[in-house]
């Protein structure tokens, strides 16, 4: 075999099964806003976008151009700004991009699991759930909803059950990343106090075990652990979330960290 054969068998077998990376067929027909939302732009991520692969010369990144969906809420909008101090794209959109991965970001501010499992099933109508899909929900369940963790669960359940019939189901089903869940519990204890009609945000932790538990369960999930990085990786930013909000919200550097956070743990 000469070497260019040896070069070229050598690059064949690191780079991963090919995808479809051309826009799918029917995008026009997504509905944004989304169901179940007002119809301001303010509360959202932008109308989510199917890019094109168009460079292969992106399989020499760790994403390799495959695409990847992220559903999240209000932490998933958070933006980041660009050289001049201007918004740009969400912090999480920005970091997979810059690995080489071909992302789909969905958003709303405010919603729940529940409102993610109605998101799947219009998506996959439509033929437009990808590979890997990342989950961040789980905190308006407990912020808006005030949602027993026995309640919360169910709706994780039945979240990941929709995922698991996807793409026609079985081997072709998606493989799932969940974020779990980091609150500044000192801050959103402030801000309990100062509004009692919201609840008590130090219970997040109940709903990371909930979470820790249905995805070892599903044969489709896998956790990304959010709340572990904040606690024990020294490298992230002292702030994380905005001061004297909610305990929730992130800071622009929060943001840039989670997003890392989540990027790495994509494969």
């Amino acid at each position: 075999m000469s070497a260019s054969a040896v070069v070229e068998a050598q690059t064949a077998e690191s780079e991963p099964p090919a995808e479809n990376l051309a826009v799918p067929q029917r995008v026009d027909e997504v509905v944004w806003p989304p169901t179940g939302t007002s119809g301001s732009s303010t509360g959202g991520c932008d109308r989510p976008q199917w890019p094109a692969v168009k460079e292969r010369s992106l399989t020499t990144a760790p994403g390799h151009g495959r695409r990847v969906m992220m559903i999240g809420d209000s932490l998933t909008r958070e933006i980041s700004l660009d050289d001049d101090g201007l918004p740009t794209s969400p912090a999480v959109r920005a970091a997979l991009t810059a690995q080489g991965w071909t992302p789909t970001v969905v958003c709303w501010k405010g919603r729940t699991t529940e409102w993610a499992s109605r998101q799947v099933a219009e998506l996959d109508q439509l033929d437009l759930i990808p590979p890997r899909v990342v989950l961040a929900m789980g905190t308006n369940d407990l912020w808006v909803d005030d949602a027993p963790a026995a309640e919360f669960e169910e709706h994780a359940r039945m979240l990941l059950t929709e995922l698991a019939t996807t793409r026609g189901g079985g081997d072709n089903a998606p493989h799932v990343y969940w974020v779990n869940l980091w609150i500044d519990t000192a801050m959103a204890k402030w801000n309990h106090e100062r509004e009692p009609r919201d609840p008590d945000m130090a219970e997040y932790e109940t709903y990371n075990d909930v979470l820790s538990r249905v995805c070892t369960q599903a044969t489709n999930c896998e956790l990304i652990d959010w709340h572990d990085a904040v606690e024990s990786d020294a490298s992230l930013p002292a702030r994380i979330v905005e001061p004297d909000l909610d305990g929730v919200h992130m800071t622009m550097a929060g943001a840039k960290a989670r997003a890392e956070v989540i990027v790495q743990s994509l494969r």
